[in-house]
């Protein structure tokens, strides 16, 4: 991994990386990017348990420091190599993804608000289950509060991207998110479908089974 991240920084800044289609770039870019992410809050939530150990806190720095170069050399790179197309020849994905993101928060909405219907039957597990019933605040302000902004910023965000008002933004600012959001649902789609159809496969409760078949199809 740290080669294949080596090999794409050079991508990015040399001219041999101008072979590489930037469709493929953008995805990789924002793939490299959730990892450095997730790998310095790895890395802070080590050093808050013991903040006096001078390896985690140069770990933390070298983390901190890497992840503020991938930022600024994804941004350079879109700055540098996507400017603003026509519109879209075919608006109906943007239309599509805000339809279902659009369908998607206001169950969120509804549960956080308060609500339990369909909320037994959520692809959670069963203890998580119990304690949103229960209500407890943190855990209602992260499962649902935070699911209900991020839907409403991607029914934005797919629009902007299906109507010319959205040529006003640089277009980094749509294509990095967009590929965040790709690579996200895509990896929670295939975790999710292997788990439902290995549950599905075997011998578990209907509730279980119910549950499952309905995350595949989702």
């Amino acid at each position: 991994m740290g080669v294949l991240a080596a090999i794409l920084a050079l991508a990015t800044i040399r001219p041999w990386g101008r072979c590489v289609p930037r469709w493929v770039m953008i995805p990789a870019l924002a793939v490299q990017l959730t990892l450095s992410a997730a790998g310095a809050s790895v890395v802070a939530s080590a050093l808050a348990t013991n903040p006096f150990e001078w390896s985690r806190v140069v770990f933390l720095a070298h983390a901190t420091v890497g992840l503020a170069a991938w930022l600024w050399l994804s941004w350079a790179y879109a700055k540098r190599n996507i400017a603003f197309a026509p519109p879209l020849p075919r608006q109906w994905p943007g239309y599509a993804a805000c339809a279902l993101t659009v369908a998607y928060g206001p169950l969120k909405l509804y549960w956080a608000l308060g609500g339990t219907s369909l909320l037994r039957e959520a692809p959670l597990p069963r203890e998580t289950i119990d304690r949103l019933l229960a209500r407890e605040p943190w855990l209602v302000g992260w499962a649902l509060w935070a699911t209900v902004f991020l839907a409403v910023f991607g029914a934005v965000l797919a629009l902007a991207m299906a109507r010319p008002w959205g040529q006003r933004a640089p277009r980094w600012l749509l294509v990095v998110p967009a590929a965040l959001v790709s690579v996200a649902m895509t990896t929670r789609a295939l975790l999710a479908t292997t788990m439902d159809v290995h549950v599905s496969l075997g011998e578990p409760a209907e509730d279980i089974a119910h549950t499952a078949r309905w995350d595949f199809v989702f």
